[in-house]
């Protein structure tokens, strides 16, 4: 997918113009893991709905057009809480085959009938994973949906996104603005800055081992690391990003 020249503008009622996202142009690669790493505030929010279809654009194009083959996922819980996993998968597919192989690969055999609402944010997160991958969309877009969770969970659905990739040819767009969370969850990590939006550089990551309870780098990924803080500590943007390791 090409983003090419994409402009976000904003006029209040009063006569103030802003300008959000300004001719941001870049490439998300097919069946790839792909992040923004953007400080708080910035913009990445807009764009992943831009991208989905959600919001217009003020100017410039997408090819194809996102909304047509793309799912959003925000950052807030989306899966009905009064629902269990089987009813909240029925609402998208009444495919039981399809819907007993999605169970399986988000290793939630034996949970089919408890609700969202009594587990953690992790697990909401992964049944709106699922409805995301019943729609048969090509790709699943997510608005920093991964902040808050504990590290063991977020290595978890790490693995379970890697098998998604592999499996299903998915491409995953993660917005986020938290260093660690970009280098867990990508391929790719497209460094941004605000005011307006705009791309720094786009760093492509080795592969990361992921073990049950730590991940791994290998000393490219330190160094990829390194080559993101030092990126963001030369645009003095560092205090609004969480660039820890």
């Amino acid at each position: 997918m090409n983003i090419n020249k994409i402009s976000k503008q904003f006029s209040s009622e009063s006569g103030f113009n802003m300008s959000l996202i300004n001719d941001l142009s870049f490439e998300i690669p097919e069946g790839k893991r792909t992040s923004f790493l953007a400080p708080f505030g910035s913009g990445k929010t807009t764009l992943l709905k831009i991208i989905a279809g959600l919001e217009l654009a003020s100017g410039g194009a997408i090819n194809p057009p996102s909304g047509e083959i793309s799912v959003y996922i925000p950052s807030a819980p989306v899966s009905l809480p009064w629902f269990n996993v089987t009813e909240n998968f029925s609402l998208v597919s009444e495919d039981q085959g399809l819907k007993n192989e999605i169970i399986k690969l988000l290793e939630l055999e034996g949970y089919e009938k408890h609700y969202p609402d009594n587990r953690s944010h992790g697990f909401r997160f992964l049944v709106a994973l699922g409805m995301a991958l019943l729609s048969g969309k090509k790709m699943i877009l997510l608005d920093d949906s991964l902040n808050g969770l504990s590290d063991p969970m977020k290595l978890r659905i790490a693995m379970i996104l890697d098998k998604i990739v592999e499996l299903k040819k998915i491409t995953v767009v993660y917005a986020t603005s938290s260093l660690s969370d970009a280098v867990l969850f990508s391929d790719r990590v497209i460094a941004m800055k605000g005011n307006p939006l705009s791309v720094l550089k786009v760093i492509e990551l080795p592969g990361i081992e992921k073990e049950s309870e730590t991940v791994s780098g290998s000393k490219s990924i330190d160094e990829a690391k390194k080559q993101i803080v030092d990126l963001y500590s030369s645009f003095d943007i560092g205090k609004v990003i969480n660039l820890s390791f």
